[in-house]
């Protein structure tokens, strides 16, 4: 009896246990799976997201959740059941499956020292997905995107089945561990292919000994619920079509459909969320899900809305929500919807559809837009001067039949298609400008191309610059690396702020019809429509205040109107005023203040001249009834004169010089009697802290002010150190209008 015939005669167990033990590579290999070793792995030409692990004797196709067994893949491959699998793989010559214990190695991630500017990959990244500058400089920023020169393994026809590799550049997608160290990354090609690459046209590769698990994510804000993508590429398209909604979540992807990616991102959230520590091994990890539904973790309607699948809309994507959900998971399914015709479509399909709907409304586009408009009228123009001078037949014109006016109108015609031509000059070197400006912002340049650009999303340029200095690489001066350095310190605070800001629906309704603008160098700060160069800014609370650049500060009374409006539309949005209430609800600003700007203008200029004191003892309240009668009182033969001087003055118009002439006398006049002791100048605590916050609009009086301007401020520097949120409420709403900055003999 012969081996084959003796495994016929086993039994029905010892049958599958021996199908299951046949090596899985001499299975695949009788299956004529043409494989591409990828590491210690080997992935299916055809189908690469399916992998073989022959050291465990594995199987897993990623892009459909399934895998198994040596049984499992003959059914998979051969589209046959459980025991017609069984029987080929008894009835065959297979070799047995050896284990071999081998220890695991640790990801490395070599590609360090390979990376570069993020050029090549950009423009894929922009122009082959439709992903914006926006959202590409944001991964940047959270430092989980890359680009470098990779060695990659692949398939040639005619090699005997073995592989062969070629260094080409690739965008590097790194995961991350909860200290920021890189556990693994998956690899996309950016240089198109399709005899190496035949799939998909461009190289799609998982690094070595990656950690399975945790994927490329990122946190926006403090999160407190989990999406999940099928790929790097659709989180960054989820992240462009979803990013002004997004608040308090990370976005991971799992490099497929893992249930063990889903189950390590919960339990590290739930430990972040109760602040506990968790302590797990890789394996518990991986069965968090399961754990958190055996605890009962979703049961009468709990955590609901914790975890979101925006999988492919397809069966594979389809099917892994219903196992899940069959196990008791409570799943958010967002899948993009299916197109007539369609049976599969993902984020990045939708984001690049959008795009094609979408004109690029950019200076360049619509210079580049008018360029061709014109080139075309320039065309019919010459195709008119053709057609007039088809009139003569060939023959020549005069006088008797018409001819000068035949030329008038031919010199016209002409005289249209040189203009256009002069037109087209111009646009081709407005083109030009724009086009070498793109250039240069590509690069992280300013508009000039002499320095950097100095935004948030050019931080990763500017930081990748510092480094270079590091290695004496750069050739900017130690001077401009250094205020590089600070630049990048406020930048990242901006960033880092608006990265953990919650827009109040207050504000996003003055964003939302359009009545600011933001300004993408700087994202908490919001430009006000209409006016040129004035600006609001975002706080931490989420609302808008006055920048906190001076240069942005409203400089006529038609902005401070303007700015003060849509302040108090925030205001009204926030506490939900009527415009019949609005007058009694917003505080008014002290009157004395708004009539003295001469005054104003002086101290703001003379403030490190001036010596301040505090006195309690004596409060000056200036009743707005009794003025005549207080002038009368301190009125003596000096000053009367100076009094009649101003009423003349008041009753005719007085040029600019004049104006000028006075103000600088004043200005001297008192700058002389406060140096020698003649006056000397009050603040009333309560009026300041009032016009700190209802004028200013800063919630942190100590904020801009130098160690000088503490120093005269020490009487009050406790009051002003120990103020919250809510005793800052309050100053805001005091407005104490009879205590008022004084100046006394």
């Amino acid at each position: 009896m012969t081996e084959q015939e003796s495994r016929r005669g086993k039994t029905r167990r010892e049958r599958v246990e021996f199908a299951r033990s046949r090596d899985i590579l001499d299975v695949a290999n009788e299956l004529q799976m043409e494989l591409v070793r990828s590491g210690r792995d080997y992935r299916w030409k055809e189908h690469d997201s399916l992998v073989i692990s022959p050291d465990k004797n594995l199987w897993k196709w990623f892009s459909r959740n399934t895998g198994g067994d040596a049984i499992s893949l003959v059914e998979t491959i051969k589209e046959v059941d459980f025991n017609q699998s069984v029987d080929f793989l008894n009835d065959g010559n297979f070799k047995e499956f050896q284990l071999v214990e081998r220890p695991q190695e640790d990801f490395k991630y070599y590609l360090e020292k390979y990376e570069q500017p993020l050029s090549t990959g950009r423009d894929y990244l922009r122009n082959q997905r439709g992903l914006s500058d926006e959202t590409i400089d944001y991964f940047l920023e959270q430092g989980v995107l890359a680009q470098a020169n990779a060695k990659l393994d692949y398939f040639v026809e005619g090699n005997g089945g073995n592989s062969t590799n070629a260094i080409e550049p690739v965008i590097v997608f790194k995961s991350l561990s909860s200290s920021g160290e890189v556990v693994g990354a998956s690899l996309q090609g950016i240089q198109e292919n399709w005899e190496k690459w035949p799939k998909h046209g461009y190289a799609k590769v998982i690094m070595k000994n990656s950690d399975p698990m945790t994927g490329i994510h990122v946190d926006i804000g403090s999160p407190k619920r989990l999406i999940f993508t099928e790929s790097p590429i659709d989180l960054m398209s989820y992240y462009e079509l979803h990013k002004d909604s997004l608040q308090d979540v990370r976005l991971v992807s799992m490099d497929g459909l893992k249930e063990s990616t889903i189950g390590r991102h919960l339990s590290q959230i739930q430990a972040e969320i109760s602040g506990k520590p968790l302590r797990w091994t890789p394996e518990q990890l991986a069965d968090g899900l399961q754990v958190a539904i055996d605890h009962h973790f979703f049961e009468d309607g709990k955590n609901a809305d914790l975890i979101t699948l925006a999988l492919d809309n397809d069966k594979a994507g389809r099917t892994f929500i219903q196992e899940l959900e069959a196990k008791g998971a409570v799943i958010n399914s967002d899948l993009p919807e299916l197109k007539p015709g369609q049976d599969k479509t993902d984020w990045n399909d939708v984001l690049k559809n959008q795009q094609e709907e979408k004109p690029d409304n950019s200076r360049l586009a619509q210079t580049r837009r008018k360029l061709e408009r014109l080139r075309g009228e320039q065309d019919e123009a010459i195709s008119r001067a053709y057609s007039h001078q088809a009139l003569t037949n060939g023959q020549p014109m005069n006088d008797k039949r018409g001819g000068a006016s035949f030329k008038r109108k031919q010199e016209q015609i002409e005289g249209q298609v040189f203009s256009k031509m002069d037109e087209i000059r111009k646009q081709e070197e407005r083109v030009e400008r724009l086009e070498h400006q793109q250039h240069l912002k590509e690069m992280g340049l300013n508009r000039q191309g002499s320095g950097l650009e100095m935004s948030v999303q050019n931080i990763p340029r500017i930081r990748e610059e510092l480094e270079k200095a590091k290695r004496g690489e750069s050739f900017f001066t130690k001077a401009t690396l250094k205020r590089y350095q600070k630049e990048l310190t406020r930048l990242e605070a901006i960033s880092e702020q608006m990265g953990k800001t919650s827009i109040q629906p207050a504000a996003q309704a003055l964003i939302d019809e359009g009545l600011v603008n933001q300004w993408q160098k700087q994202p908490n700060t919001y430009f006000v429509k209409g006016l040129r160069r004035v600006a609001l800014e975002l706080t931490e609370e989420g609302e808008f205040q006055l920048s906190s650049q001076t240069k942005y500060h409203p400089k006529t009374d038609e902005e401070r109107l303007k700015v003060d409006e849509l302040l108090a539309k925030q205001g009204q949005e926030n506490v939900g005023l009527t415009p019949s209430n609005q007058e009694k609800s917003i505080s008014p600003q002290p009157e004395p203040i708004e009539k003295n700007q001469g005054e104003a203008g002086w101290l703001e200029k003379n403030w490190d001249n001036l010596t301040f004191s505090i006195e309690n003892k004596k409060t000056v309240v200036i009743d707005p009834t009794n003025i005549d009668e207080m002038v009368e009182e301190k009125q003596t033969p000096e000053n009367q004169e100076s009094i009649v001087n101003t009423e003349e003055n008041a009753v005719r118009l007085m040029s600019y010089e004049e104006v000028k002439q006075e103000n600088e006398a004043l200005t001297k006049s008192l700058n002389n009697r406060i140096q020698s002791g003649e006056l000397s100048i009050e603040f009333a605590p309560d009026f300041y802290l009032y016009d700190v916050f209802a004028k200013l609009g800063n919630s942190h009086p100590t904020k801009y002010l130098n160690a000088k301007r503490m120093e005269v401020l020490s009487p009050i520097h406790s009051l002003l150190t120990s103020l919250d949120d809510q005793t800052t409420d309050l100053y805001k709403k005091k407005g104490l209008l009879s205590k008022i900055p004084c100046i006394k003999h």
